[in-house]
């Protein structure tokens, strides 16, 4: 039995099972909030890039890089819990509205979208910064 599956059953590993409690905690009570962090986020990091303070830069690519990285948790968290053969979690309550419309939008258009816009923003980064 591969080990996400053991996961899925409530089995942790010993050595993980104090950080495993307090992830599935703050996922629990707090869905969302890396959206919500780089949502807040991004004026504030835009505004300083904009004024071209020293660290700018590296709060810039520190921004894009939790976004991207926000986005692929988002994109396995619904691979995860919809009705598929992927599906690992959430048996009790699978996520079965993200395939339908409007929210399948989400999926299909904002999530590859917000990838290339935090792709582009990464790459202009690195052209000003060679220049």
């Amino acid at each position: 039995m591969p080990a996400t599956s053991l996961g899925c059953l409530g089995y942790r590993p010993g050595y993980a099972l104090a950080p495993a409690r307090r992830l599935d905690r703050l996922r629990r009570n707090r869905p969302g909030a890396g959206d919500i962090l780089v949502g807040l986020l991004a004026p504030l990091v835009g505004i300083a890039y904009a004024r071209r303070s020293r660290a700018a830069a590296g709060w810039l690519r520190a921004w894009n890089l939790f976004g991207i990285g926000d986005l692929i948790v988002a994109v396995m968290t619904g691979l995860l819990t919809s009705p598929s053969r992927a599906q690992m979690l959430a048996f009790n309550k699978p996520d079965e509205l993200i395939s339908a419309f409007p929210l399948v939008m989400i999926s299909v258009f904002l999530v590859p979208l917000s990838v290339l816009l935090h792709l582009a923003s990464l790459k202009k980064l690195r052209e000003s910064e060679t220049q």
